[in-house]
């Protein structure tokens, strides 16, 4: 019945279809008697650009058969037949970017694009058709398409044996045509083009005209005009000198008003025909308003506005046309974006950091991405530890945050832990080994060359938190609601809040690369092997989380204070002030505390990995007095220099005792201090 049909329908429409076919190549008239077609229309240099843009674009992404794995994942299949007939020969005679290029200019022009697929394993060739050449149809429920081809006949293609792209479509047989909807815009750029063009090419004025005071014959006024035009029509001959006789003279002249508007008429037809097209105007040339602090946006508006659409009708048209409803469950295919929306280089690195500090991308899923080779060992997934176990209060956290460093050393069976010996403790004070001397000159250079590293960091935490404050301030405390900001800076500042997180993630990179670099110095010192271990790997983490969860605490035991001493009046000042502080202070202060006390800490942790039984303190060169007190004193490698409660009381009757908070195991022993411990 179908074949029947088909065939009564094809003797019946043979007519039509020449008349609409003729159509087709010979475009559509416009009110300026301009008739649009797609080749005419090229013709216009915008229309030229923007198809050229985006069929280039489009050819170039790469085009990936992934497999559907069973947790949702997805895994590339270049052994799919389809990835070779998608990423490298659809046919005998094109490559993949000459087809999709081909094809997205017939799409982007005349709103279809097909490709006759011939059958294989599953499919072994698409072959492009004109889309001028090729008529949908609805026979008997289904979707026909007659194929005349340029040599005559006609051959007619099931909807199973077609590959069909459609644009914007007002019904289920074919996409809306651009330039038929818009022919009237890219008429008035044909005309104006034109018209430039013969304005320039009979300009026979070299900026004037000619008056005389006698009355020339008919011959004289032909002969005149015959020579004036012989040596100055034209560009090649505008503006030659010119020899007048008989009492002729020169009238300097401009253009008209119309003649003058020329080149502005055609600049708004580029903004027209960007509009058609929906391509951003900087990327036919137009850069009029485009700057350089907007012309990356623009570029991702590209992508996202203009690009993507025709990408997703790509990849859905392959799904229904090239895919079986059982390769359906197992695969699909999808345009990779990453090359388009590669940012510049501190940018690109910015966001690999993070990608791999949350476990997001492995190092050599980035050098893969920087066109490098894998390297061995990069394909491990790193995973934050930033959060404290749930049911843990904050001031839990802190008043255990220092102890937990402890704790995660004595659990790991070292000496000197519940499973080691019992080490001696020793008070007398020592000298420096040249070892030693050797060891704390190197780790004194590298926390100096650290420090700015962890500032820069810490001020990226700081003006984080500082604005996400200043925004709950403005919200909260303008409307004089202080209970529901004490709430907020609760939430913001809890177990689960998003400064945890943000200062762990921010100062996690700085923190490894730098225990990294001072394990390899205090390794040296007591001749131990180079390199993290799982277990100072394991400490490293904890620490970045007791960090974070130090960090927060402190931002909220401030903000705390103010709101209970503060009243409502000056609060949102007061607030403002302590915030500039932060700014201005906190990234230092954080940088040298976290060079002086986690250098200590990791130093500590190789020594007693190392076996070794002993600590010495040793004062910075700036001493204070306090500090200075400590100064060469030796201890068990598990004993504190100061006991919780005990006191650091100098001799010099000026400076007052310090009472200590917590065990003193290692620098810093208060705010600023620039102290060491070395192997004793």
């Amino acid at each position: 019945m179908l074949l029947t049909s088909l065939f009564e329908r094809r003797q019946v429409s043979l007519g039509t279809f020449d008349e609409w076919l003729d159509r087709a190549f010979e475009g559509q008239p416009s009110a300026t008697g301009t008739w649009v077609g797609p080749e005419v229309a090229m013709g216009v240099t915008a229309v030229y650009a923007a198809v050229r843009l985006l069929a280039e674009t489009v050819a170039s992404l790469p085009l990936i058969v992934y497999k559907r794995l069973p947790d949702g994942g997805k895994q590339r299949d270049p052994d799919h037949p389809l990835s070779e007939i998608l990423g490298l020969l659809p046919n005998r005679w094109q490559t993949s970017f000459e087809y999709r290029e081909m094809m997205m200019g017939h799409l982007v022009l005349r709103g279809n694009a097909y490709g006759a697929i011939i059958p294989g394993a599953p499919i072994s060739e698409i072959i492009p058709l004109h889309p001028d050449r090729v008529k949908p149809k609805f026979i008997d429920g289904r979707i026909i398409y007659v194929h005349r081809p340029d040599k005559g006949g006609e051959r007619i293609y099931l909807d199973e044996e077609i590959f069909h792209v459609k644009g914007l479509s007002s019904n289920l047989l074919k996409g809306l045509s651009p330039l038929a909807i818009a022919r009237e815009a890219i008429a008035v750029a044909i005309s104006t083009q034109e018209y430039g063009a013969r304005f320039f090419g009979n300009d026979a004025r070299p900026g004037g005209v000619l008056q005389t005071p006698h009355t020339l014959e008919e011959p004289e006024r032909e002969n005149l005009k015959t020579s004036w035009e012989a040596a100055h029509r034209g560009t090649a001959r505008s503006h030659k000198v010119a020899v007048l006789e008989h009492g002729m003279e020169w009238k300097q002249i401009g253009l008209t008003g119309a003649e003058a508007q020329l080149l502005e008429s055609r600049k708004f037809q580029i903004s027209e025909i960007a509009r058609i097209f929906n391509v951003p105007a900087h990327m036919l040339k137009d850069l009029d308003r485009a700057t350089f602090s907007n012309i990356e946006h623009l570029s991702l508006e590209f992508i996202m506005y203009s690009l993507l659409p025709w990408l997703r009708r790509w990849e859905q048209a392959i799904h229904r046309s090239l895919m079986g409803a059982e390769t359906r469950k197992t695969h699909f295919v999808e345009f990779l974006l990453d090359g388009l929306l590669r940012g510049d280089r501190a940018a690109r690195f910015d966001s690999y950091t993070k990608g791999i500090q949350w476990g997001i991308l492995s190092p050599n899923e980035v050098r893969r991405l920087e066109n490098m080779n894998p390297r061995p060992g990069g394909d491990v997934y790193l995973q934050p530890l930033n959060m404290i176990p749930s049911g843990s209060s904050m001031a839990d956290a802190d008043r255990n945050v220092r102890l937990a460093l402890h704790d995660v050393i004595e659990s790991m069976g070292l000496p000197g832990g519940p499973s080691g010996p019992a080490l001696p403790i020793a008070s007398e004070k020592k000298t420096l080994s040249p070892a030693a001397t050797r060891s704390l000159t190197a780790r004194r250079r590298l926390r100096d060359a650290f420090a700015p590293i962890f500032a820069e960091a810490s001020r990226r935490l700081i003006r984080f938190e500082t604005t996400r404050v200043r925004q709950s301030v403005k919200k909260f405390l303008g409307e004089r609601t202080v209970t529901q900001f004490s709430e907020w800076v609760t939430e913001f500042y809890g177990d689960e809040g998003d400064l945890v997180e943000r200062a762990a993630g921010t100062l996690r990179a700085p923190i490894v690369t730098y225990f990294e670099a001072i394990q390899i110095e205090g390794a040296d010192e007591v001749g131990a092997d180079p390199g993290m271990t799982p277990e100072l790997e394991q400490f490293t983490e904890r620490y970045v989380e007791a960090f974070a969860a130090r960090h927060a605490q402190a931002s909220r035991v401030q903000l705390e204070e103010l709101v209970d001493t503060t009243l409502t009046e000056e609060l949102a000042e007061k607030m403002g002030t302590r915030l500039d502080e932060w700014d201005e202070t906190r990234p230092a202060q954080i940088a040298h505390r976290e060079t002086v006390q986690g250098g200590s800490a990791l130093v500590r942790a190789v020594y007693m990995a190392a076996g070794t039984v002993s600590l010495i303190w040793v004062a910075g060169g700036n001493a204070c007095p306090l500090c200075a007190e400590l100064d060469g004193k030796v201890i068990g490698i598990q004993s504190s220099f100061v006991d919780a409660g005990g006191t650091v009381d100098p001799d010099d009757g000026v400076t007052a005792p310090l009472t200590a908070g917590y065990n003193v195991r290692h620098p810093q022993l208060h705010g600023g201090c620039e102290c060491d411990i070395v192997a004793g």
